[in-house]
């Protein structure tokens, strides 16, 4: 679970960033979601663990730029995850 951030909703307009997998800018790769609390009008950030090594490698096998594969595996390694896709044949 992720931080709760009350919000005042009566009197402003407010905008909440609901989530990101994969690119997130808080160095944290897990997907990340928002829940929205409408009696406390809370919303809670929830993080979830996925197959990243997975990912890296249907990455590299398809036609997106490497770089967004490096990018999770940074991050990995910045986690303690050293689990590396295996070869891509070219």
């Amino acid at each position: 679970r992720g931080p709760r951030v009350s919000l005042d909703l009566k009197a402003t307009v407010t905008l909440v960033n609901v989530g990101s997998v994969g690119q997130s800018r808080d160095r944290d790769p897990r997907a990340v979601y928002a829940m929205y609390d409408d009696q406390d009008q809370a919303v809670e950030l929830r993080r979830v663990d996925y197959d990243m090594a997975a990912t890296r490698r249907k990455i590299l096998e398809s036609d997106l730029p490497d770089l967004l594969a490096e990018r999770l595996g940074a991050a990995d390694a910045e986690r303690g995850v050293l689990d590396e896709p295996e070869e891509v044949a070219e």
